[in-house]
């Protein structure tokens, strides 16, 4: 009986074959990288629920009365040595800076944007001041990532609204009256 030959020779398949494992791996290699994009961040960066104490901050920031400029070196100082998640969060951060600098009695709201990065803006708001000339102060705090995992303020300013006849009644650098 004849033997039949196949249509490819004896080389031809093991090239076939090594192709298609070589593809195979490749297939098998390239997987679903969605775990890696799902992994939880390493560090806290939104609100604590219960809002962190100033323990190591003395509020003092230096503004500059012409232009509401406000000098944070030595928040940044304190920014470095605190723990997580003050140093980590910019609104725990926030709230540390406004519990240092506005005395009791007022009503604060913080604002943070984006929550839960670090390069954020924090907006401090002080509403029912006891003061016959500025109804509210405002302060804006812009935060950056610092090294590692902590933040730093890059930039703050404050302003100002006046009690009526006391000056302007939005917000602003300028002084009031």
């Amino acid at each position: 009986m004849p033997r039949r030959h196949p249509p490819f020779g004896h080389g031809a398949r093991s090239a076939a074959a090594a192709l298609a494992l070589i593809a195979t791996l490749v297939l098998v290699g390239c997987g679903d990288d969605a775990e890696e994009e799902t992994q939880e961040p390493t560090v806290k960066r939104t609100c604590s629920a219960q809002h962190p104490g100033i323990s190591g901050w003395d509020g003092f920031a230096p503004v500059d009365p012409t232009t509401g400029e406000i000098d944070v070196s030595g928040f940044n100082s304190y920014l470095k040595s605190a723990e997580p998640p003050i140093s980590t969060s910019p609104c725990d951060a926030a709230y540390v800076f406004a519990a240092g600098i506005v005395e009791n009695g007022p009503e604060v709201t913080v604002n943070v944007a984006p929550e839960g990065t670090p390069d954020a803006t924090a907006t401090i708001v002080a509403e029912g001041l006891e003061d016959d000339s500025i109804a509210a102060q405002r302060w804006t705090l812009q935060f950056a990532s610092a090294n590692g995992d902590r933040i730093k303020v890059v930039q703050a300013n404050t302003e100002y609204r006046c009690q009526k006849g006391r000056g302007q009644r939005n917000f602003s650098s300028e002084l009031c009256m």
